[in-house]
């Protein structure tokens, strides 16, 4: 059992001992059904491999196919200290998702340092195209972090936008009792030529107090 943290202090993990070693190696479900709340989802696969040994797990392969998405995911993490860890996800989702307007959409998310030093990556690919970055320390109880979101290219309908905001950039820092964010970004829509918008924020845990939108 963890030690409880006093107020402001980092939280502090337990260590997790495995009491032998465990290797999970070739399980696989094909052509499943998914029964969650009386509604029934295709599985079409599931492959899990793994290793563990004291407190250092590592997924070598773990894959799941179901009708919303394929996704896959490896790496590494230890059940001590700040739970060091190295993990990556990818994914690709089908057609059911926006009535198809997401078939085919990519994402690859990256997570390592760790739980005390968070850092993470996200590409996403395909109709919506954008990059992020985060960096936060989740065992801090003010939970300080830093988020930045850029694309080149965003629009609305996805599949024949239109309306548009390009080249954006979005950012999002502070911690919880006290953050800030930022965008700025090209809009453009029927009837409306391209026109500069930067948007400014502030808040906390009560909400969030809006600037005035401004248009360049």
């Amino acid at each position: 059992e963890a030690p409880a943290a006093a107020a402001g202090e980092p939280l502090t993990l337990p260590e997790v001992v495995l009491p032998f070693p465990v290797k999970l190696q070739g399980f696989s479900l094909t052509n499943s059904r998914l029964i969650q709340g009386g509604k029934t989802q295709d599985l079409e696969a599931l492959a899990l491999d793994l290793e563990g040994q004291d407190s250092k797990l590592t997924i070598l392969t773990a894959e799941l196919d179901h009708q919303l998405a394929k996704i896959t995911l490896g790496g590494n993490i230890s059940l001590s200290g700040d739970y060091p860890l190295d993990l990556a996800l990818k994914g690709t989702l089908h057609k059911p998702l926006l009535d198809g307007q997401l078939e085919g959409q990519t994402l690859a998310l990256t997570l390592s340092d760790s739980l005390q030093k968070l850092k993470g990556k996200l590409a996403l690919g395909g109709v919506v195209e954008a990059l992020a970055t985060l960096q936060a320390q989740p065992l801090n109880p003010e939970l300080p972090f830093d988020v930045a979101l850029n694309w080149q290219q965003l629009g609305w309908p996805l599949t024949d936008p239109q309306w548009q905001l390009k080249q954006g950039k979005l950012t999002l820092k502070g911690r919880l009792k006290d953050y800030q964010l930022t965008l700025k970004a090209e809009g453009q829509g029927p009837e409306l030529p391209p026109v500069g918008i930067t948007l400014a924020a502030k808040g906390d845990l009560q909400g969030a107090r809006l600037s005035p939108l401004t248009l360049t």
